[in-house]
């Protein structure tokens, strides 16, 4: 997989979403926790993605270019248990209980394990929660 000049291994996605996934875990995000990714499209994003799910929980997409009062009822309405991000959209919702810019913490991520055991979803479980333009104004 590559974007631009950067390239990553389903072997290196894989690894890198189980840390995260066990970083997750280990603040107690999981099955029924929603976890937001406001990240630019980048390989980074991907393995947020696959983190919140390896988690048990659902990711919830957020659009960084969204007015601020759309992303702000996107995290109330779905009760973000986290927001994994990057510095420079850090402070652009705040209240969440655990935002996390993930290129200040690369090295402690690469500290965890990559075997862990993660919790694992049933069929009842959200995956993701996608909010459209819809028509109710919200």
């Amino acid at each position: 997989m590559a974007l631009g000049d950067t390239r990553l291994t389903y072997e290196t996605l894989d690894r890198r979403a189980s840390q995260l996934g066990e970083w997750l875990n280990r603040r107690g995000i999981g099955r029924g926790a929603t976890v937001g990714v406001m990240l630019d499209r980048s390989p980074r994003m991907l393995v947020a993605l696959l983190a919140a799910m390896k988690s048990g929980a659902a990711y919830v997409p957020l659009d960084p270019a969204f007015p601020a009062d759309r992303l702000a009822y996107m995290a109330r309405d779905a009760a973000l248990g986290c927001l994994l991000t990057e510095s420079k959209y850090l402070n652009s919702l705040p209240g969440i209980a655990h935002s996390v810019a993930l290129d200040r913490i690369d090295a402690e991520l690469a500290a965890l394990p990559a075997d862990t055991q993660h919790r694992s979803a049933n069929a009842d479980d959200l995956a993701y929660v996608l909010y459209t333009s819809g028509s109710t104004g919200e």
